[in-house]
């Protein structure tokens, strides 16, 4: 809460700077005292430029800080000297009181501000030190040139951090993000920029070509969880690599392999050639590795293999390989955009 009252205490300086020169830059010396602090402040020095034209109107006392909706009342101006009340009915309400006596190249003022946190008493002294541009030099522009300068640095360094996810492969950062935690536009826009949007397409096809590569390449991508993730989000062909993938090594009778990624193909192939066998029998058929995965000698509590635990995602690790995982957030997606 004080926090807030020696904010708008600064903000009220500013304006009150602002009101004593005519685009010139000006040194401003303040001194606060609050209710109930042990030790008054040290005075602060800062350089403050002065709108052309507003020298002689108090009503730039009044802070710009729509959030606290301050008015001024009971202006008075007397030759070189004004006074004037004020009132903010914002989210820290308070009120309070100033005065200005202006000089030749100079001023000095003091204000008191009163709020549910305490009182505070506020004195300062100005002299001019030299020229300024206000239209570039006021606070608000200043302000606005260091959140532009900070955009740009973090757009830099985005691009930066996207361009080395590219070379890494890092999946990961491309996926896209859950932004229910964003409300207004601005969120929303930094929420979406955390997925790299604007190089995601270069990781989509550099996936799509992976999925094609090579069994070893097809493998790769089956095995990595955010690879999956992101085959399904770029809408690559996944179930079609599957199936082309699940064929070679049935037709190489490589059925340790069919075992662990293809069920479609496994499960036709352990109905003929395991169910209803002894374990000697299943075992010696050529079939074992099938017979072994969905036979009655599978314990309930067997760990999954490596494989299969990196394919545990939307499955259960004992009774769902990593294709049909994939295949079956695939037909997941395709019910919920309709295509």
């Amino acid at each position: 809460m004080k926090n807030s009252l020696w904010l708008l205490a600064a903000l009220c300086l500013s304006s009150v700077a602002q009101a004593a020169g005519n685009d010139e830059l000006w040194a401003v010396t303040t001194k606060m005292e609050m209710e109930g602090m042990p030790f008054a402040m040290p005075g602060q020095t800062s350089n403050v430029c002065i709108e052309k034209g507003k020298q002689n109107d108090p009503n730039r006392a009044v802070p710009a800080d729509k959030d606290q909706n301050c008015k001024m009342s009971d202006v008075k101006v007397s030759g070189n000297k004004s006074s004037w009340k004020m009132k903010c009915t914002g989210k820290e309400p308070m009120t309070g009181s100033g005065e200005m006596t202006s000089g030749n190249g100079s001023y000095t003022g003091k204000m008191q501000m009163h709020s549910a946190d305490g009182d505070m008493n506020m004195r300062y002294d100005g002299k001019r030190i030299g020229t300024c541009d206000y239209a570039t030099e006021n606070p608000s522009a200043k302000a606005n040139a260091m959140i532009a300068e900070h955009q740009a640095l973090s757009e830099q360094e985005r691009i930066k951090e996207c361009r080395k996810a590219v070379d890494d492969n890092s999946y990961g950062h491309f996926l896209k993000p859950d932004c229910s935690w964003a409300k207004d536009p601005q969120s929303k826009k930094l929420c979406a920029a955390m997925a790299c949007p604007d190089m995601r397409p270069q990781m989509c096809e550099r996936l799509s070509k992976k999925l094609s590569a090579s069994d070893d390449d097809y493998l790769y991508v089956a095995d990595h969880k955010e690879a999956r993730k992101l085959a399904l989000e770029c809408g690559l062909p996944f179930e079609k690599a599957t199936r082309a993938y699940c064929k070679r090594q049935v037709d190489a009778k490589d059925y340790q392999k069919v075992a662990e990624y293809c069920d479609k193909e496994a499960k036709p192939l352990f109905d003929k050639h395991c169910a209803g066998r002894d374990y000697t029998a299943a075992m010696d058929s050529g079939y074992g590795p099938i017979c072994q995965r969905y036979g009655k000698w599978k314990e309930a509590t067997d760990a999954p293999s490596d494989a299969q635990d990196k394919q545990s995602v939307d499955s259960k690790p004992n009774n769902t390989n990593p294709a049909k995982a994939i295949l079956d957030g695939a037909k997941n997606l395709k019910g919920m955009f309709g295509f």
